[in-house]
């Protein structure tokens, strides 16, 4: 056999080996291509539930499992009623003789002879659309005298679109105008990295510090720091359209660098958010 016989049949050889090699790595492309799809699927409508419970199941799970005793929907008429909606800042802290806010509140109008009870509704990385939701599904139910609503100006005026969804204690959130563009399963992935990741930096933290306690002059700081570099707020005419869908009579919009969505309040909202002035400061049901 020549050698110019012998260096096309090396050419052949090669040449088939690559194209081996290509379906191989394309197979295994479309496998995990498949893979990854059918894990999202299951993901999204299997292990996922609400955050914000569409059932008494769910309404027990996250809110009123947190409460220090009972309350029932009917009240007595001797009592103040004073209901909390708030994401973590109104759940943060122990109830009852801890040092939650609305609960030290309910001890000290009770020290003042006003007895008083205390509905907190408040949830973790809940927004203000899903507080809404919340109350109106189950917070009017109770009619309060008072509803006492907390703001969070770090991250509250942003209002994404979708429902919070939750497994392993970790959230993630489905924006529907976005479809599959998002994947949620990385995105929980992502979270729970981060989680984890804090969780060790909280065992090795001092425990002689407490933890999740701020002064007001460092909280005020934070936030000055932290508006102006939170774009994503929905500009006025957003804020109005939303509030304006949800039966808002008002709609506002806090930063140093925004634009009050209700004219008639364009001055109080620059002096409320100017920086000078400093802020206030388990195994599950399924099908929640």
């Amino acid at each position: 056999m020549s050698r110019a016989t012998k260096g096309k049949h090396e050419k052949t050889r090669r040449w088939r080996g690559l194209r081996r090699l290509l379906a191989w790595l394309a197979l295994l492309a479309f496998s995990f291509c498949v893979a990854a799809v059918i894990a999202e699927l299951v993901f999204r409508h299997v292990l996922l539930d609400h955050k914000v419970p569409r059932t008494e199941a769910g309404f027990e799970y996250w809110v009123s499992s947190t409460w220090p005793r009972p309350i029932t929907v009917e009240r007595d008429p001797d009592r103040l009623r004073i209901l909390s909606l708030a994401d973590s800042f109104g759940e943060a802290g122990e109830a009852g003789e801890g040092d939650n806010y609305i609960y030290r509140l309910e001890r000290a109008l009770g020290e003042a002879g006003i007895d008083v009870d205390a509905v907190n509704l408040s949830v973790g990385e809940y927004t203000l659309l899903d507080e809404l939701e919340l109350y109106r599904r189950f917070g009017a139910r109770y009619a309060p005298d008072l509803v006492l609503h907390g703001v969070f100006i770090g991250n509250d005026t942003h209002l994404p679109n979708g429902d919070l969804m939750e497994y392993g204690d970790i959230s993630v959130r489905i924006e529907p105008d976005r479809g599959l563009d998002r994947p949620l399963l990385p995105a929980w992935i992502g979270h729970r990295l981060v989680a984890n990741a804090n969780a060790r930096a909280l065992a090795e933290q001092d425990p002689t510090e407490e933890v999740g306690l701020m002064s007001r002059a460092n909280f005020a700081r934070v936030q000055r720091r932290a508006l102006p570099r939170r774009r994503h707020h929905p500009g006025a005419v957003g804020t109005r359209a939303r509030g304006n869908r949800h039966g808002a009579s008002r709609s506002f919009c806090a930063g140093r660098h925004l634009r009050n969505a209700d004219s008639s309040r364009s001055r109080a909202g620059r002096d409320a958010t100017h920086p000078s002035h400093d802020p206030a400061p388990r195994a599950r049901p399924r099908g929640l």
